[in-house]
């Protein structure tokens, strides 16, 4: 018998030893029997990001291989929160910048509708971060001032968004 589960949880010990061969074997392994499953697609894409992330070899190939798997993952589930941070992420890295703010506002929304879990509030800490610089980045000091204001608003304990300081232009 195939156990989901069991095998997820081999890939994740084959990822702690950065045996990324045997891990994307048993990844092939379930999405060829279940091509929709979200938890197989959202590991294939992270581990993907990882590897390319830790390596300079091959990034652009691993980074488009995962934002295909985000991707998938909104087509069968719009709302997914986490596969819509990691496409902001992917175009932020590609300094595709009003794409990276479309999602980091995408999964905005997504958190405000009830979206995500409890572990969902320091991923929407880390997406306002993301996209307060990215609106500094690119000289939308309006949009930066009210985001500013709101992520405070939600997360005035933040010590990420803290960090943050609006500075006046001229």
């Amino acid at each position: 018998m195939f156990n989901i589960e069991k095998k997820l949880q081999e890939i994740l010990e084959f990822w702690a030893k950065d045996d990324y061969v045997s891990a994307y074997k048993i990844l092939d392994l379930i999405l060829e029997k279940y091509p929709e499953n979200i938890d197989a697609l959202s590991l294939m894409g992270h581990l993907l990001d990882e590897q390319a992330l830790s390596q300079k070899i091959r990034q652009d190939f691993l980074f488009e291989k995962a934002r295909r798997c985000y991707e998938k993952i909104l087509f069968l589930h719009p709302d997914d929160l986490q596969a819509t941070i990691d496409l902001g992420d992917f175009w932020n890295r590609k300094k595709k910048y009003e794409n990276a703010l479309f999602f980091y506002d995408k999964a905005i929304s997504i958190f405000k509708c009830g979206g995500g879990d409890v572990s969902a509030k320091e991923d929407m800490i880390y997406v306002y971060y993301e996209k307060l610089l990215i609106l500094e980045k690119i000289g939308r000091y309006n949009a930066y001032k009210k985001n500013i204001s709101e992520a405070q608003m939600f997360f005035p304990d933040s010590e990420l968004l803290k960090k943050l300081k609006f500075k006046e232009r001229n």
